[in-house]
């Protein structure tokens, strides 16, 4: 037996609230889940994130209880590959033309004068515990 370990490596955006309101902090938790949890919360959970569920409908195709139980915890580590964080804002769910940006509800800014609110100081690990986790790839600006 090799004993050999199998994950995930992902590309994904850290998020803060642009502002301390009540819709900017439930703004972040969404532009998390649309983030990090469409792909690991059915590899952890097995099924998608429940705004995600409940935001994109039926355009969502759901897992049979097979699926989700074949999927469900079937990785040993999470990679992340980190280059920036965004700063979010609520934005009202769109009825028109949806797609992943209009699903998620929300506005995403690469820059605040103010720091990042406190609030909201979770890394993945908060969420996915039961994984090993790496920061596979991380990046600073020279600006």
């Amino acid at each position: 037996m090799q004993k050999g370990v199998i994950g995930i490596s992902i590309y994904s955006f850290w998020s803060y609230p642009l502002t301390n309101s009540t819709v900017d902090l439930d703004a972040t938790w969404r532009c998390k889940d649309f983030f990090f949890g469409w792909i690991l919360d059915p590899l952890v959970f097995g099924d998608y994130p429940q705004v995600m569920k409940k935001n994109v409908g039926s355009r969502l195709p759901p897992f049979t209880e097979v699926q989700s139980e074949l999927i469900k915890g079937s990785l040993d580590f999470i990679g992340i590959n980190h280059y920036y964080s965004l700063y979010v804002n609520d934005r009202p769910l769109e009825t028109g033309v949806r797609d992943y940006s209009a699903d998620m509800s929300v506005s995403l800014r690469g820059s605040r004068i103010d720091p990042p609110s406190s609030q909201v100081k979770k890394t993945p690990s908060v969420f996915y515990k039961r994984s090993r986790q790496f920061l596979a790839k991380n990046a600073v600006s020279r600006d």
